[in-house]
């Protein structure tokens, strides 16, 4: 291995694959319902007699992603250095559906608004026949720059104090499409009441109700960096704390579009959730992220190094979009964004090779 003291590398390279899971999204509410269909309209209403929810785990699989560190040290006697870290992960999905499978309108399936002056069924025995369908997915990606002072050196043993700045972002979204073909002739009104199409039988509707958010976390961090060598073997650790400020943000857009059978297509301005707060908010909130990698080493060449290893990451504050979903309505303040928050976790393995100069 080039570089001094102790077989330490003057420069070095790692590229990570790694499989990471992470915390999975929450539904506030219930978002689809059925009930007895003796409830007339009213059934798979809150609080109606019979009432269940039929909200599924929005639980995120196992994600791929890659990571690529560059670091290495300015003097000769390697006690002030650098490192810089990017990684991504692939987009992780979630979802479920619900579906009327008796082209009838037998299963009751109902998107529940508190106090709606609207028709929130998707599905009813007469009335339409229908399926709602939630779609979520999450976005993951960071970088940071540190800088390395070393701290101790001595019997294979290699430890560094770091500090430098963190960025990370989180993007994800929870889609509810809901889709139905109507046995009887229905009015589309607009907040005031006032029709604004009529939908024939036999005609198609689709209401989408979408919640995105983002946050970026920025924050300076202090940690650890370890080191222990062992003829080929290697073990070796970090362990940082960011302190700073989330920026979190909440896209809302809901919209209709009825298909009369009789006339061109119609677009409506809101969905059964996205209603009266279509449009874009946004907050700032202090955060702090605490990061452990680990990692196991073989030493193939002088140059080339093998490793495995398992991290964590958390995030203190964060909004999901599952939790900003109102499902009352009065028209003047409801529904509104609450902009719920609540922390974040990813973890997961990765599987990597450092080379070094």
């Amino acid at each position: 291995m080039t570089g001094d003291p102790a077989g330490d590398p003057n420069m070095w390279f790692t590229a990570e694959a790694m499989i990471w899971w992470s915390k999975g999204q929450p539904l506030s509410v219930p978002v689809v319902t059925t009930g007895p269909a003796s409830q007339g309209a009213n059934a798979g209403a809150i609080g109606a007699p019979g009432t269940v929810s039929l909200n599924q785990p929005l639980n995120y699989g196992a994600s791929g992603g890659f990571r690529a560190a560059l670091g290495g040290w300015f003097n000769p006697s390697h006690t002030i250095g650098f490192e810089m870290d990017l990684f991504t992960l692939g987009q992780q999905t979630a979802g479920f559906g619900v579906n009327d499978r008796s082209g009838s309108g037998n299963t009751v399936i109902n998107e529940p608004v508190v106090g709606a002056p609207f028709v929130t069924q998707v599905s009813a025995p007469g009335v339409e026949t229908g399926g709602v369908l939630i779609n979520s997915t999450s976005d993951l990606w960071g970088a940071d720059i540190n800088g390395l002072f070393n701290l101790y050196r001595n019997d294979g043993w290699t430890v560094n104090l770091v500090g430098g700045f963190r960025y990370l972002q989180l993007d994800e979204t929870v889609d509810i499409v809901a889709n139905s073909s109507l046995f009887t002739n229905t009015n589309y009104t607009d907040n005031m009441g006032n029709t604004l199409v009529n939908a024939p039988p036999g005609s198609g509707v689709t209401i989408v109700d979408h919640f995105a958010t983002r946050n970026q976390f920025y924050g300076g961090q202090a940690g650890v960096k370890f080191q222990y060598l062992v003829n080929r073997l290697s073990i070796s650790g970090t362990t940082t704390l960011a302190i700073g400020a989330t920026h979190e943000s909440v896209n809302v857009n809901g919209f209709t579009n009825v298909n009369p059978i009789n006339g061109p297509p119609v677009g409506l301005s809101g969905g059964n959730y996205a209603t009266l707060q279509n449009g874009t908010y946004s907050t700032s909130k202090f955060a702090f992220a605490p990061g452990f990698q680990f990692n196991l080493g073989y030493q193939f060449t002088p140059f080339v190094r093998g490793t495995v290893g398992y991290n964590f990451l958390y995030i203190s504050s964060v909004v999901r979009p599952g939790s900003q979903i109102d499902n009352t309505y009065d028209g003047v303040v409801h529904p509104l964004v609450p902009m719920t928050t609540s922390s974040f976790w990813s973890q997961g393995i990765n599987l990597g090779v450092q080379m070094s100069f």
